[in-house]
């Protein structure tokens, strides 16, 4: 009985924080997307290297909210270098897929950056929730 509601409780709060995580990260989201699109459209910065600086923009943003909002945690080096860390993993997963989607199947960076930022936001809480706020 005991184990059946805690096990109910710990569900209901990653409930919560992945509901408060995925908030942070539509902020995230629509920052980062729109330095991709300066970038790439109108700065004529190379695809990948978009995805690089509009990624790191979103790293800072959502380590910030994160730790606070979604986790209740306070700042440290070693948080924040975990943090960067995992999403060096993530972003490296992205670049990966972005590439192929670009130079195998011929999709325009614009969409595909949206498939890898769907694909990246269950890995990325997972890591972090399991490794730097745990």
């Amino acid at each position: 009985m005991y184990n059946k509601l805690l096990n109910k409780m710990l569900l209901n709060h990653t409930i919560i924080q992945f509901s408060k995580f995925s908030t942070v990260g539509i902020v995230n989201t629509i920052a980062s997307y729109f330095l991709f699109v300066l970038c790439y459209m109108f700065l004529d910065v190379n695809y990948l290297c978009s995805a690089v600086l509009s990624y790191t923009l979103g790293v800072i943003i959502s380590f910030v909210l994160n730790t606070k909002y979604t986790f209740s945690k306070s700042y440290s080096i070693v948080k924040f270098i975990q943090y960067c860390c995992i999403n060096m993993v993530v972003l490296f997963i992205g670049l990966t897929i972005l590439y192929v989607q670009k130079e195998i199947f011929c999709i325009n960076p614009l969409y595909g950056q949206l498939v890898v930022i769907a694909i990246r936001v269950p890995f990325n809480f997972l890591l972090n929730k399991l490794i730097t706020f745990k």
